[in-house]
């Protein structure tokens, strides 16, 4: 199989090159991004810009199988939230068009439905309406354009994962930002859990679903045993500061301008409303596991710790 990625330039995009020079399932790899990569391996790139490229042509001429949108995967991308949807339909119509087998897309837990327990794949999303967050409306409304194929065309092999924060040993995506500030900036509300998935098991789960034969749906995949806000502030031995909605905002902005950091990334909806998943269909259907829990995932994000990993031993092998 052939494996186009999109966003290939950005944190996780860069860890899956990572993965592929260890262990490559694929024939072929290529990437795809308007901005340069630091690390290729084995992918060939493509440095071009998704909202213009013609990409049902890119499809064909590489016949790609499997493609892996990972632009939009933290949920606040550089070029705006806004452009996820357009970007998405563009997406699909493309590879309809050049009957690519598989596409794998990347959502976030925030995109549940507020409720108690573990959430499965089956429970309901929020309404698009009532979101002001513009990375919160931006998932949901290309949620809405999954579950319209998943009904119009069940065979199609769409796969949506979804993750919650990605940490890892470097740094710049939005949570880093977050979590790097003096004080711990936590929801109104006590009890709220959050959970985390440590970057190279978001890899390598992204590769699984990638390679996977016929899978298709919704999956969760996190670190196990998500964790209260509280204890998130006790590991980085920060306070925890709770504000009203009202305040929130206003004061994130302050501090984020304050420590020189880019102010898109003041919308605490993305951080504060998570939920917790459960990630057993992903482990039914593939096998797989998670190497690291939500707090240790937390803990190598706080020591800026990079673990070496047997990458021989890791679940989901598939030949090409």
């Amino acid at each position: 199989m052939n494996l186009l990625i999109t966003g290939f330039a950005g944190p996780l995009g860069q860890a899956i090159a990572e993965r592929l020079m260890h262990e490559n399932p694929f024939r072929r790899v290529f990437g795809i991004d308007r901005d340069v990569p630091r690390l290729l391996g084995p992918v060939h790139f493509v440095q071009a810009d998704l909202r213009t490229v013609d990409l049902a042509d890119l499809l064909v001429c590489d016949m790609v199988d499997v493609v892996l949108h990972l632009e939009y995967a933290d949920g606040v991308a550089a070029r705006g939230a806004r452009d996820e949807p357009a970007v998405t339909r563009r997406l699909l119509e493309a590879t309809a068009l050049a009957e690519t087998r598989r596409l794998v897309v990347v959502s976030r837990d925030w995109v549940y439905a507020p409720g108690e327990g573990l959430r499965g794949e089956d429970d309901p999303l929020r309404a698009v309406e009532a979101q002001r967050s513009p990375p919160l409306a931006a998932k949901l409304r290309t949620e809405r354009m999954w579950g319209q194929i998943w009904k119009e065309q069940p065979s199609r092999e769409l796969v949506c994962m979804r993750l919650p924060a990605i940490l890892g040993p470097d740094r710049g995506r939005p949570i880093d930002a977050v979590l790097d500030l003096p004080w711990l900036l936590g929801p109104a509300e006590a009890g709220r859990s959050v959970q985390f998935v440590h970057v190279h098991d978001a890899a390598d789960a992204l590769l699984v679903a990638a390679a996977h034969p016929e899978l298709r749906g919704a999956f969760n995949v996190a670190g196990p045993e998500p964790i209260d806000f509280e204890v998130v502030a006790g590991i980085l031995e920060k306070r925890l500061v709770r504000l009203p909605p009202w305040l929130m905002r206003t004061a994130l902005a302050a501090l984020l301008r304050a420590h020189g950091l880019p102010t898109r990334y003041a919308d605490p909806g993305w951080f504060h409303e998570t939920a917790a998943m459960s990630c057993a269909r992903f482990a039914r259907a593939t096998g797989f596991r998670p190497r690291y829990s939500t707090r240790q995932a937390l803990a190598v994000w706080r020591t800026r710790h990079c673990p070496r990993v047997d990458w021989s031993v890791r679940l989901g092998r598939t030949s090409p």
